[in-house]
């Protein structure tokens, strides 16, 4: 990742200059953001409130791993049971109902769309796949329908020529 910041491909930021990224150089295109996914609903959350619309969106696959841990004393009997309790709260989902509940419009927009919309106006630059199919079948037909008189009227020679 030290190779990849110091070619200019990756760009760390703190907590508080992410609020200012997310409207300059990740709205343009240019970047995209990778936290995790508290902190990335939390700026979605953010821009929605401000926006009134869904322009982000989190990826389906995630490769950070939530780590949440308390610090007990060294030997404590009550660090096992305390992890325990931690880790059945995580497994029953708890602390996503919780982080729902605190975020109250970051339900709005997690789920990507299944198709993106692009409204561009038709030119000839936009289309011109369309007419290349178009011809090409054209073409394919015309030949068909060339070899299909073509056989016919040869069966119909033989037919004449052999009473």
């Amino acid at each position: 990742m030290s190779k990849a910041e110091a070619a200019g491909r990756i760009v760390l930021q703190r907590f508080s200059q992410m609020s200012v990224s997310i409207n300059t150089i990740v709205r343009h295109g240019s970047y995209v953001m990778v936290g995790t996914e508290t902190i990335l609903t939390i700026m979605m959350t953010h821009v929605f409130s401000q926006t009134g619309t869904c322009d982000f969106y989190l990826s389906k696959e995630g490769f950070f791993p939530i780590i949440q841990s308390l610090v007990g004393q060294k030997y404590s009997p009550l660090v096992p049971a305390i992890s325990k309790r931690i880790m059945m709260m995580t497994e029953f989902g708890f602390r996503d109902l919780w982080i729902k509940e605190i975020l109250a419009k970051s339900t709005l927009c997690l789920h990507a769309p299944t198709t993106v919309t692009v409204t561009k106006s038709f030119t000839l630059a936009n289309l011109w796949g369309m007419f290349v199919v178009l011809s090409v079948g054209y073409i394919v037909s015309l030949g068909i329908f060339t070899t299909e008189i073509i056989a016919t009227s040869y069966t119909d020679i033989q037919r004449g020529s052999n009473p």
